[in-house]
């Protein structure tokens, strides 16, 4: 039996479509099975290998033994925890817990390569289809203490709350069930940008410190001109209200030949229909209506009903769902003219709706903008994932180049996940990413 898969044979190709027997990826629970798991993983990370390559040494034994604590059990996936759990290995003696620290806190080695791999892999596992999408979504992590590179109390979406946290904003590549993360950067708060000394202590660049403020909008564009870059295959730019309120974000979007899909805010103001205006007015909340409005006009329209849609299969069966779509036009302020865009709104368990606007085509099916609109729910379980069986939120180095290279080991452990599910479809439908650290133990 054979499972077709995608795979890139360069950075800028078109995918390739490819077969591999499924005998090389089904995990079967005895000891031939498991051996042939854990030998999956050592050649997924030598993969990299060039990666960790520095003018001074090969590193390709820490980042193996790094990833290999990420994926272990182990309660609280710290440096020091890992390597206990991890006992001692040849080759790095009793001060393998040294050279962790230095390789994760002081190599030089550039995650910005690991992360052009991991794009490249990523991409031909699950891009190049009509359901890939490119995901920006930002991930906060509780930390006590000012020394942590661009720690402060600010917004914490994990706990919905304002906390003492670091920030980062993330870029990750979906089709279907399947998520990768491709990219990341650290926010700092304006009380960080105030400091430069501050900064230079925890190793920030000083290049990155004399950019100044970087909103998180202008990260979620480097993160996707960098996705871009590194020969990412998607169909759709994924964002949530926070970014997809940003309406510079959605045009340097569409200025780039991309499409988006953009949850948007309820008091967001559209046109219900073409504007016959030479220019766009001061004030045009007389001309115009919330996406709140419409969408309860649409909602509420008995001749046109919504079309029910399967969105996903659940943990507790199948997710369906009533969607509704229409063209609006937007003007933002300087625009010398409206934009038509699709507004799309979905019903939500809750009762509330959820309403997105989109720069796809007029002849785009409902089918797909739905699909597009809902596709953020497996990037949310890879957070999960990542923070509950890979250690993203555990480590306990501070400075910067720690945090990038952590959060980098952290996206090729999640690679190597994802993969291995990838991999059993048939055979294991159900397999999650909790499963596949259980049977690595």
């Amino acid at each position: 039996m054979l499972v077709g898969v995608l795979h890139c044979a360069g950075r800028f190709s078109q995918p390739i479509f490819t077969c591999w027997p499924t005998s090389v990826g089904q995990i079967k629970n005895d000891k031939r099975g498991l051996r042939a798991l854990a030998n999956r993983m050592l050649a997924s990370v030598a993969t990299f290998e060039q990666c960790f390559q520095t003018k001074s040494a090969n590193s390709l034994d820490l980042a193996t033994r790094y990833v290999s604590g990420l994926l272990t059990q182990t309660l609280r996936k710290n440096m020091e925890r890992m390597d206990e759990r991890l006992g001692e290995e040849p080759g790095l003696g009793e001060d393998s817990y040294q050279s962790l620290q230095q390789f994760i806190s002081a190599s030089p080695w550039e995650e910005a390569a690991l992360y052009s791999g991991i794009s490249q892999r990523a991409s031909g596992r699950l891009g190049g289809r009509p359901g890939s999408t490119l995901v920006i979504d930002e991930s906060g992590h509780s930390k006590k203490g000012r020394a942590s590179a661009g720690v402060a109390r600010q917004w914490n979406g994990r706990l919905g709350k304002q906390d003492n946290c670091q920030v980062g904003v993330h870029s990750v590549l979906n089709c279907g069930p399947h998520s990768a993360m491709i990219g990341t950067r650290l926010f700092l708060p304006d009380e960080w940008i105030e400091e430069p000394d501050r900064c230079r202590a925890v190793g920030a660049p000083e290049a990155r410190i004399a950019q100044g403020a970087r909103t998180k909008i202008q990260l979620a564009r480097e993160l996707i001109e960098e996705a871009v870059a590194n020969g990412v295959q998607f169909a759709c730019v994924s964002l949530d209200a926070f970014y997809g309120r940003d309406s510079g974000l959605r045009r340097s979007i569409q200025e780039q030949g991309l499409v988006y899909c953009a949850d948007v805010p309820a008091n967001a103001r559209v046109f219900g229909q073409a504007p016959e205006l030479e220019s766009r007015p001061e004030k045009i909340t007389g001309h115009t209506f919330t996406v709140e409005e419409l969408a309860r006009r649409m909602t509420g329209d008995k001749p046109h009903p919504g079309q029910r849609m399967t969105l996903r299969e659940g943990e507790n069966g199948i997710v369906e769902t009533h969607v509704w779509a229409r063209r609006v036009w937007e003007w933002p302020a300087g625009q010398p003219q409206p934009e038509e865009l699709w507004l799309i709104v979905r019903a939500m368990p809750d009762g509330t709706l959820k309403t997105s606007l989109s720069n796809a085509g007029a002849r785009t099916s409902l089918k797909r903008l739905a699909r597009w609109q809902a596709g953020r729910f497996y990037v949310e379980r890879s957070f999960q994932d990542a923070k509950s069986h890979c250690g993203m939120s555990e480590y306990q180095a501070r400075g910067w180049r720690a945090w990038h290279h952590h959060m980098a080991l952290v996206s090729l452990a999640l690679l190597f996940l994802m993969e291995e599910r990838l991999l059993n479809p048939l055979e294991m439908p159900l397999l999650s990413a909790a499963d596949v650290v259980e049977l690595m133990e």
